[in-house]
């Protein structure tokens, strides 16, 4: 019996000296976002994560074999006013099997990153695309009838090549008139950079399951007991307790051989490469390039991108020469099909910059997502009342 109590004494010493340092942690770690090496500002936050599946965000892609990340399909955030579709494009039907064309319907589509997808709006309703839709009917902009539907095939993140892969994969099956691309931003910073969030926790985790990448203790560790150590989940555990350093390491490693600055130049032949191959992937359709607003000002910075200690004058230079540039360049390739130019970012920086808040410089709010989503269409809706053909009368 004494045996017994030992025993039982032993076992529960144990477990209390496991779960007492574990509690004590847990306690002094409250409040904390979860551990990401790459950039902590991407934690799931309460205002963006889905309370029917906890723990997914609205920034926390799915990766895609082709096209990349994705954002979470059928997300619902906000009471689930703000929900993404299929393959997480912000739509409402069956991407695979999409409806058909309704007689004297303008079917567009509109790709870009974030912006363009709606982030920042509160609510679907308030989505660019939306706007645009509901704006086109109330003016009847080609008076005769004809509707306006705006089917948004942007994605969070991704830059215009990532949009044409796309818009080959998925949108000739939708029967487009035209196209639009409100990008931009993201296309200026190429390849993938310090501020995109998704990329560089892609390549710490990748690096994390190679063996190469074993720490100095793992590699000690791996000259006794090699088959433990490389052919078990134990090596995986050990780089785990260094993926800091692993994650610092190989981001190092890409940075250098991929300089940000160098590739500045790069992205601008890269955007105008992207929209000619939309152009002759779906000639002779129309396009429009329309360059989406970069929202702070010299005169108007903002708040929270001075606190982020972000660089305004010096990415409004850069914007406005990569702006320049594109389009000198798309104006010189052949024309496959109609295009046309909208410079949203320099209307804007005409008319609201100086005087509404910028937030984050990219996302719109629900008032800017009306005041860009009708300012295009004053801007592009003629253009495809033009272009489009209303439907044939068969009587």
């Amino acid at each position: 019996m004494k045996r017994a109590a030992k025993f039982c004494l032993w076992i529960g010493a144990m477990i209390l000296a496991v779960i007492l340092p574990l509690e004590i942690v847990e306690y002094m770690l409250e409040g904390e976002p979860p551990h990401n090496p790459a950039d902590r500002s991407i934690a799931a936050t309460p205002d963006v994560v889905d309370p029917r599946r906890p723990g997914v965000s609205l920034f926390q892609f799915d990766l895609y074999p082709f096209t990349g990340g994705h954002t979470q399909a059928n997300l619902h955030v906000n009471s689930g006013l703000f929900r993404t579709g299929d393959h997480g494009f912000m739509i409402d039907f069956d991407l695979d099997a999409p409806p058909p064309k309704e007689e004297n319907e303008i079917r567009v589509l509109l790709v870009g990153g974030s912006a363009a997808a709606g982030h920042g709006a509160t609510e679907n309703r308030h989505m660019i695309h939306n706007v645009m839709e509901r704006y086109f009917a109330a003016e009847n902009v080609c008076g005769d009838g004809r509707t306006l539907s705006v089917i948004n095939l942007s994605m969070g993140g991704s830059r215009a090549f990532q949009n044409f892969i796309a818009l080959n994969y998925w949108g000739h099956a939708l029967e487009p008139d035209g196209i639009i691309s409100l990008s931009g931003t993201n296309d200026q910073r190429q390849p993938f950079h310090p501020e995109y969030f998704g990329f560089r926790n892609t390549l710490s985790y990748q690096a994390l399951a190679m063996s190469s990448n074993n720490p100095p203790f793992a590699r000690f560790l791996a000259k006794r007991y090699p088959n433990i150590v490389n052919s078990t989940s134990l090596g995986l555990l050990l780089r785990a307790l260094a993926l800091d350093d692993i994650s610092e390491r190989v981001w190092e490693d890409y940075t250098a051989r991929f300089p940000f600055e160098t590739e500045v130049q790069s992205s601008i032949s890269e955007y105008v490469h992207a929209i000619q191959s939309m152009r002759r992937d779906f000639a002779p359709l129309p396009v429009v390039v329309a360059y989406q607003p970069f929202m702070a000002s010299l005169a108007n910075p903002g708040k929270s991108l001075t606190a982020w200690g972000f660089d305004v004058p010096g990415r409004l230079a850069q914007y406005g020469n990569f702006i320049a540039e594109t389009r000198d360049a798309l104006v010189d390739k052949p024309r496959p099909g109609p295009l046309l130019f909208v410079d949203v970012h320099g209307w804007y920086q005409e008319t609201w910059a100086d005087t509404l808040d910028p937030g984050d410089g990219t996302h719109m709010w629900d008032n800017k997502q009306k005041l860009v989503g009708e300012y295009l269409i004053d801007r592009i809706g003629d253009f495809f009342c033009r272009t489009t053909a209303p439907a044939a009368d068969t009587r």
